[in-house]
């Protein structure tokens, strides 16, 4: 059995926002079949200390919201435990 690929943007072609206060997007398999209980966890690159988890919903779909602006780290794990990672993922509008 070949083993998944977990990451975020090249295998699954997800569509990751990056929005004022949130991040989002969708867990696929390079299928394109949704990865349904993945952990979603994301870090604020700034504030070490600051971290979020959650699981995406039977069709892939993930929302972290009530963010603060700042850059982040984001990192998925599969129901079976394959991991990926998705740095530099900027929330807000950086200063001029």
């Amino acid at each position: 059995m070949k083993p998944l690929c977990w990451s975020l943007l090249a295998c699954y072609g997800s569509v990751l926002a990056a929005l004022a206060g949130e991040i989002r997007g969708r867990v696929l398999t390079p299928q394109g079949i949704p990865v349904a209980e993945a952990r979603i966890s994301v870090e604020n690159e700034d504030k070490r200390q600051f971290r979020r988890a959650v699981l995406t919903r039977t069709d892939g779909a993930y929302s972290v919201p009530d963010l603060d602006q700042g850059v982040y780290v984001v990192r998925s794990t599969g129901p079976a435990g394959q991991p990926s990672l998705l740095r530099y993922v900027v929330v807000g509008t950086p200063d001029p």
